[in-house]
């Protein structure tokens, strides 16, 4: 079962390598080869194919659900409600929008841009607007963030901007749960706002409850990002599972106590539990970490409902499986792989042991494979490797996971039913959380806190997991003396750079304005750094620094700003 579970898994990935998805000949090639395989019983090969298929079949789907070319840049009328948090940013406001009502061809989820609006929208509320749509698109450079290939990860299948004439009209709408659960965010949001007006923790209390991150200033996430933090400011797998198993603990003994024996405790306390997993879900947008964390969860309390007794290793497939069959598109994303490899070399490090060691080793021992374990894909798709994340996560871990977010959640409970406490409860998480900031700025400040390399080689990457699989492994194993020498071309590659005489000018695609680097044998020159559009955005953060970090430039040598304008010098200070 688990070699057939890889193998569709497989097939999945391989389409992601795609230029284009199957023509119609080549479809009938998948359909004869899988039936050869099927007559000579060569299963592994069927469920290869199979999954290439289901991969195929669903991004032909999603790409049904893109924009037509005959709205792209043409204005059409719309209704429907705001379906995230918006976010501010100075003169222009951006959100999620479903459309409810709209021509022929119109994606449901859209991404909207307002400008200068008369007052400031709030999730869940309903709109007849007068939009411009275009398709998604990304910028196009080596090492930035791949914009349209989240965009289209997301279900958002148009992006554009809401036209102030005619003038936008506030509508009743429709009753559906997408609305209901996005007034019922908004109202959160504003009343944690309300309770902890002007804390800088504000951001990230909103981020551990509801999910968004609107208000995580841009210094927070470089803090959060040296420290190797940033897992725990979002919601994840992690913060489902804590939710998830408190509710099973608790539920568990008081099944039992209660004598209704006509479900078992496990079984009752699962339930239980996975409805309230799917709840936290919910507050988060149901966003797609948060939906593989759900479908993971429920795999692992499905084998404990029905008292089956897997292997750590099978629990773990199939929970991959049921993500990809759910969503084959999840590959597309840096925290899948990083979050199936963090389970991965925990039930490495701690599975079949003889003997456990007290709780704070354990999570030391946790922190050092994650360490060790997720740096060549940190590396691979950022660059970038935390040094001072084990001893961050050591302390950040139990702060966060047994006292912020138990405090947190609780407030959010008792938000509408008894509201000094809930404004007591988050004021004392706010307390917690400005302590583990005051730390988190010293260790983030230290030398050497963070490790910049450039993307790895492919021969790098296999021999980087062998090395990592041996330093990880129990004493006595054979050849772990090897694991150093198997991580040498991953800390080590080889860096391309112009030959004497020669330059290369690499323009940077940052929309609006202008950046270029110029690169010789011994030195880089910047010229001009882009746009910056808000505390949050800037082409410098999110366009220069990606680029010289996958080109293995770790210093600039000289910086040319032309002139003042902000479509030029926006970005130099990040």
């Amino acid at each position: 079962m688990i070699r057939y579970s890889l193998a569709f898994f497989a097939g999945i990935v391989a389409v992601q390598q795609f230029s284009r998805l199957p023509n119609s000949l080549e479809w009938f090639g998948i359909v004869a080869l899988g039936l050869l395989a099927c007559v000579r019983r060569h299963y592994a090969v069927l469920s290869l194919l199979l999954g290439l298929a289901w991969a195929c079949a669903f991004g032909a789907w999603r790409l049904a659900q893109q924009l037509p070319d005959r709205y792209q840049n043409a204005e059409v009328e719309i209704e429907g409600y705001i379906a995230s948090l918006p976010l501010v940013q100075e003169q222009r406001i951006g959100f999620d929008f479903v459309v409810t009502a709209a021509a022929d061809g119109v994606p449901q989820k859209i991404r909207l841009s307002w400008y200068s609006p008369e007052s400031l929208p709030a999730a869940g509320q309903s709109w007849r607007l007068r939009v411009k749509l275009r398709k998604p698109h990304g910028r196009f450079n080596p090492g930035g963030f791949d914009y349209q290939a989240w965009l289209f990860s997301n279900r958002i299948g148009a992006t554009g901007y809401v036209k102030n004439k005619p003038p936008p009209q506030r509508i009743a709408g429709t009753a559906s749960l997408g609305r209901y659960l996005a007034l019922c965010r908004g109202l959160i949001a504003d009343k944690i706002a309300a309770a902890l007006p002007g804390s800088p923790q504000l951001g990230v209390l909103q981020a551990l409850t509801i999910g968004t991150q609107n208000a995580v200033s841009q210094s927070q996430w470089q803090v959060f990002r040296i420290t190797g933090v940033v897992h725990l400011i979002v919601i994840s797998g992690s913060h489902i599972g804590l939710v998830a198993g408190w509710v099973y603990l608790a539920m568990r003994r008081i099944w039992a106590w209660s004598g209704l024996l006509g479900m078992s405790p496990p079984r009752a306390a699962a339930a239980l539990a996975w409805l309230s997993a799917l709840f936290y879900a919910a507050l988060a947008g149901f966003s797609p970490p948060t939906e593989r964390a759900v479908v993971m969860l429920g795999v692992v309390l499905a084998a404990i409902a029905w008292q089956r007794n897997p292997a750590p290793g099978q629990v773990l497939v199939w929970a991959l499986l049921a993500v990809v069959i759910a969503d084959p598109l999840a590959v597309l994303s840096a925290g899948f792989w990083l979050s199936f490899a963090a389970v991965a070399l925990l039930l490495y490090v701690s599975a079949g042991r003889l003997a456990r060691p007290g709780y704070w080793r354990e999570l030391a021992a946790a922190q050092w494979a994650s360490l060790i374990g997720l740096a060549p894909l940190l590396v691979l798709f950022f660059q970038q490797v935390s040094l001072i994340a084990p001893l961050a996560n050591w302390l950040a871990v139990p702060l966060i996971g047994l006292a912020v977010v138990p405090l947190a959640l609780l407030a959010v409970a008792m938000l509408s039913v008894w509201p000094a406490l809930a404004s007591l409860l988050l004021q004392w998480a706010d307390t917690l959380l400005q302590v583990l900031w005051w730390l988190l700025e010293r260790l983030a400040g230290l030398p050497l806190a963070q490790l910049g390399l450039p993307p790895p080689t492919g021969y790098a990457l296999p021999l980087a997991a062998i090395g990592v699989l041996l330093a990880l492994a129990p004493r006595g194993f054979p050849g772990r003396y090897l694991s150093p020498l198997l991580l040498i071309p991953l800390c080590f590659p080889p860096v391309a750079k112009p030959k004497p005489g020669e330059f290369w000018l690499t323009l940077l695609d940052v929309g609006q304005g202008l950046a270029a680097v110029v690169q010789t044998a011994e030195h880089v020159l910047l010229f001009d750094t882009g746009a910056k559009y808000s505390e949050f955005n800037d082409m410098g953060e999110s366009v220069v620094l990606p680029y010289l970090r996958w080109r293995g430039i770790s210093r600039v040598d000289a910086l040319v700003v032309s002139h003042g304008d902000n479509d030029h010098a926006g970005g130099a200070d990040s």
